[in-house]
């Protein structure tokens, strides 16, 4: 596991996105699978030293399932869909991040459903925050 993808990425995260992470995990909107958020909570704890001896796969698992034999190819599953949920993560901060992406779309999926009035009151919106933050001059 210490070669990983899944703890490449999360050695690459701040301590902020470690904890946020770990509550991105914890919601069931985005994760419904307690093995996951175990893992999670075990790999959190190595952080940010990530000892080689507590990363292999029959260590750790032994620790987060202390009485069940191990089992590579559930561990492999955990992992990967672990790792898919951190690129969730990560495209979700870069998405939240970047100025009016989200009103942008917002505004497709209120236009896809046709909710003209919704769509006004938010170009209303972006339109007012648009002038505040652009300071350019003529």
């Amino acid at each position: 596991m210490n070669k990983s993808t899944l703890i490449e990425q999360i050695k690459k995260f701040s301590s902020k996105e470690v904890k946020d992470f770990g509550e991105f995990i914890d919601s069931p909107f985005f994760n419904k699978n307690q093995g996951v958020i175990k893992l999670y909570d075990y790999i959190r704890k190595q952080y940010p030293d990530f000892k080689d001896e507590k990363l292999e796969k029959e260590y750790a698992y032994s620790k987060v399932f202390p009485k069940a034999e191990y089992n590579d190819g559930f561990m492999r599953t955990l992992m990967f869909n672990l790792s898919n949920l951190a690129e969730e993560f990560l495209a979700y901060r870069g998405f939240k991040s970047k100025q009016f992406a989200e009103k942008r779309y917002l505004l497709h999926e209120l236009n896809e459903r046709g909710l003209d009035r919704q769509i006004e009151k938010n170009m209303k919106e972006i339109a007012s925050e648009f002038s505040q933050n652009c300071h350019y001059k003529r």
